[in-house]
């Protein structure tokens, strides 16, 4: 079994309690927008007994190796369309809620498959359990950012990735320096100074960037809008280093949780090194 993303691979293995370590196609730290399949990643589709991939147009240049691999009789399991997406949007481990949904699904799929070494009943209490413990991460999330008045949960970010995370904790997207869905999308100098203009009347202070992604063109915003504007990195599309406070998919979601609350959080906006 193979997953596609470094966040797929760690909720599958939690999902099976731990008990069956998963690989992830695209390593970590890659954008999964840009990354581009190998003959290794082809042969390792091939000979799996089940693909776990995001779908909805994320890993697209995995597409063609995995539409093969199918072809020939290959499992593929896409998490992305059983969370009632928004629209093209594979964002969707954003919201823990729609993940722990997702999980109790593909916990019913793993169950199918044969020689991972457990039973279907324990695949299931095993995925039951961890879907639990998203959900409990959801509310987690809402304490740690309960800090955020409401007038302040506006976000700016460097492509339009944070969809799912505004609808589930209350905020509000009001611009992206990349206004596409993948952060291969090109933004230009106009749509910038438009964007800047709207930070300004909004009293928007931070631009959110990614840690899989260059920070200069955010930067290059931030700079537009004035001095006092700060640029502060999300996981959003990879998990950090295993031995990272990101290096798992909780891990990633608290840490971003963090980094917004301090950022955005009026007692400490503006603050050396908030949201950091």
């Amino acid at each position: 079994m193979v997953a596609t993303t470094s966040i797929l691979a760690d909720v599958v293995t939690n999902a099976t309690c731990g008990r069956v370590a998963v690989p992830s196609l695209i390593p970590r730290g890659a954008d999964a927008h840009e990354y581009e399949s190998s003959t290794r990643d082809a042969d390792r589709i091939r000979g799996a007994g089940l693909v776990v991939a995001n779908g909805l147009g994320l890993e697209s240049g995995l597409a063609d190796a995995i539409d093969a691999a199918r072809s020939d009789g290959v499992a593929v399991y896409e998490v992305g369309p059983t969370m009632s997406p928004r629209g093209s949007d594979p964002h969707v481990w954003m919201d823990p809620d729609r993940m722990a949904t997702a999980v109790e699904g593909l916990g019913r799929r793993l169950a199918e498959v044969g020689d991972l070494g457990m039973s279907a009943s324990e695949i299931r209490t095993c995925s039951s359990t961890y879907a639990k413990s998203l959900r409990d991460l959801g509310r987690e999330m809402d304490a740690t950012m309960a800090v955020v008045p409401a007038e302040r949960r506006k976000l700016v970010t460097n492509h339009e990735a944070l969809g799912y995370f505004a609808d589930r904790f209350d905020f509000e997207v009001i611009g992206a320096v990349i206004p596409s869905l993948s952060s291969l999308g090109e933004g230009n100098a106009r749509d910038l100074e438009t964007l800047a203009d709207t930070m300004r009347r909004e009293d928007v202070t931070t631009v959110f960037a990614e840690t899989s992604r260059p920070k200069r063109v955010a930067e290059g915003l931030a700079s537009l809008v004035g001095d006092r504007v700060d640029v502060v990195d999300l996981f959003t599309e990879t998990l950090g280093a295993p031995d990272s406070s990101a290096g798992t998919y909780v891990g990633m979601l608290l840490e971003d949780a963090s980094r917004i609350a301090g950022a955005l959080d009026p007692a400490t906006a503006g603050a050396p090194g908030a949201g950091q």
